[in-house]
């Protein structure tokens, strides 16, 4: 390095700060964000690299005279609160060897906070719908049956109904209701049907009698029509999610409220299925529906929790834009915001993973991993490789790896050191163990959860075609709320049950707390066995069975001992019954006691 071209301190902080920053996605939200042949943001223009000489240092593997290295190994060091990374520590990649292995500064993490909020009042004995209503919960529910009231007022007052119109027979909606108007929404996925009107349907093949015994179907049809989030009048003009920002952040608030992340999170993207028309929808050849409305998760690693979601609306979306990161980078900045700090460790793809963001989060005492792609700027290059090989750089905090398996794999990780390492698993012609990087073991680990929620919700999406994209996002919300509810419901009582069974549970309950009994027809036949929803609840007394003119003390065949299913059926006539179940003969005092207290007697 010749004297001219020697920077000291101050002309290296000056040349970074004034350094200009090419954002690609800048100017435009696209519908990929990023053109793939474009390299990823930069805080710093590559054609002024050459004003850096940093052939000493890869020459001596030692600090050349001018950078500014934090040592996070030094047993000197007060405080580790304020880290500085100098210029080398991005740029100059050195050869990571067995010899000179890198060695990640591993943040501290207490998790003692970590999971569901012990304020919540949930335990051992806590059945589904507590889980769901912490999340989902009457306030909430308060809400939506004002605007939905509202809605069809305002409708009303603007339209000429016509004359066979379902809404002359609308009226106000209630909290009840709602939730089981809620509840046979999501029954609707596991009885699959082509038309809505289906459910209703009298012929044999396709007759689902609960849905009748439930709602009328002109009601139903009614209160699915004027479903509404928002007073019209009151929303702000250009707000792209205004039909249901409302929702959508109370959702978000409760999520981040309720639980706390253990220390491995990931960041990727979902979407909702959409081929109408709307002005943020997106186009993504890589996931299973190609268009529709791009969601940006944050999810647990530990539990598969979601704990925050950002929308992607174009130059409306909800982040806080730092320059040097680029969009990608500002996506996972401000998912993390509430977390940064703390010690976690992120996980995140090729879309995200750059050398500026993970020295960003660095500083910020929080570990990330990710692949990489291989042109990102200020990335080190690496040489072709044959099947198998694997080699390694590093600076002062990041490890850059290639790995080449069936196709070449960029890694970049602050947190993992250059090691092989055996997955457990034999190759299945050679019989010799499976090797592979640490940092793929560990992001083929913790990558995939939200994938695995996507893939869980799909089996019952309650989402169904509709003209109004803001209902079908509503119902995808939904199915959120389920999912972390279910999560919720696993970790406080430790049952292992699928989602399917946990589904149909919430709705069994909702429906026994919420629905009324509807008029059956007149001149229709009761059904011999049919149990009141309201059997659970409320308050049971024993009565005699009324004496006839025939018969002084009559008895009559007990409800449980003829239709248990946990026992052998049999008949057993007894004196008393319960007037508040609909005059239901039951045996004191066992079966009285089963049939008011157990779902299944």
């Amino acid at each position: 390095m010749t004297s001219n071209d020697n920077l000291n301190d101050n002309e290296i902080r000056e040349f970074f700060m004034d350094s200009g920053s090419e954002d690609e996605s800048e100017s435009e939200f696209d519908s990929n964000f990023m053109d793939d042949s474009q390299p990823g943001p930069s805080g710093m223009n590559s054609s002024n690299l050459q004003r850096l000489d940093h052939s000493s240092l890869q020459d001596s593997g030692t600090d050349s005279d001018n950078s500014i290295v934090m040592d996070v190994d030094s047993e000197d060091s007060e405080s580790d609160e304020e880290v500085f990374i100098g210029p080398q520590n991005l740029y100059d990649w050195v050869d990571a060897t067995d010899t000179s292995k890198f060695v990640p500064h591993l943040f501290d993490f207490d998790d003692t906070n970590s999971g569901i909020d012990h304020n919540l009042g949930l335990s051992a004995d806590s059945t589904e719908s507590d889980c769901f209503k912490v999340l989902f919960d009457s306030d909430l529910v308060t809400h939506i049956v004002e605007e939905t009231n509202r809605y069809c007022e305002q409708y009303k007052s603007s339209t000429v109904l016509k004359k066979k119109s379902k809404l002359h027979k609308w009226y106000d909606t209630v909290l009840e209701e709602i939730y089981t108007f809620l509840a046979i929404i999501m029954l609707m996925p596991h009885n699959k049907k082509n038309k809505i009107m289906d459910y209703w349907s009298t012929d044999p093949l396709l007759h689902t009698p609960i849905f009748g015994k439930i709602f009328s179907q002109d009601r139903f049809m009614s209160l699915l029509r004027m479903l509404h989030f928002v007073n019209n009048e009151d929303r702000v003009q250009g707000d792209r999610l205004g039909k249901i920002t409302t929702i959508f952040h109370s959702l978000r608030m409760k999520f981040k409220n309720v639980f706390t992340p253990f220390k491995n999170v990931c960041i990727d993207e979902s979407m909702l299925q959409w081929k109408g028309r709307l002005s943020f929808k997106q186009f993504m050849p890589q996931k299973r529906h190609r268009f529709g409305i791009k969601i940006f998760i944050l999810c647990d690693c530990n539990t598969g929790f979601i704990n925050d979601m950002v929308v992607y609306t174009g130059k409306q979306t909800t982040i806080d834009i730092i320059d040097s990161l680029g969009i990608s980078g500002s996506v996972v900045t401000t998912l993390l915001e509430p977390h940064l700090g703390l010690g976690h460790t992120v996980y995140v793809d090729n879309w995200y993973t750059s050398p500026h963001l993970f020295q960003y989060l660095y500083t910020n005492k929080t570990g990330a991993v990710g692949t990489v792609r291989s042109n990102r700027k200020d990335l080190s290059k690496f040489p072709k490789m044959k099947s198998g090989e694997y080699t390694a750089k590093k600076t002062t905090c990041l490890l850059a790896e290639k790995w080449v398996d069936r196709k070449e794999v960029h890694m970049l990780s602050s947190v993992h050191t250059n090691e092989l390492r055996e997955t457990g698993k034999v190759h299945y012609r050679t019989k010799l163990p499976i090797i592979k990087p640490a940092s793929v073991i560990d992001y083929n680990k913790n990558m995939g959860l939200i994938d695995k929620s996507d893939m869980q919700i799909s089996f019952t999406d309650s989402a169904r075609k509709s003209a109004k994209w803001y209902k079908k996002f509503f119902f995808h919300l939904l199915d959120v709320v389920v999912y972390n509810a279910f999560i919720m419901h696993r970790m406080v009582t430790g049952k292992n049950m699928e989602l399917g069974q946990f589904r149909l549970n919430l709705i069994r309950q909702l429906l026994e707390e919420f629905t009324p009994q509807r008029a059956s027809r007149a001149g229709g036949r009761k059904s011999k066995h049919q149990d009141s929803p309201l059997r659970l609840k409320a308050r049971h007394f024993p009565d005699m069975i009324p004496s006839t003119a025939s018969v002084l003390k009559p008895r009559r065949a007990c409800r449980v001992c003829k239709t248990t299913t946990l026992q052998p059926q049999k008949r057993q006539d007894t004196h008393w019954l319960c007037k508040e179940c609909g005059d239901v003969p039951l045996c004191m005092p066992e079966c009285f006691r089963a049939y008011h207290s157990l779902r299944n007697y």
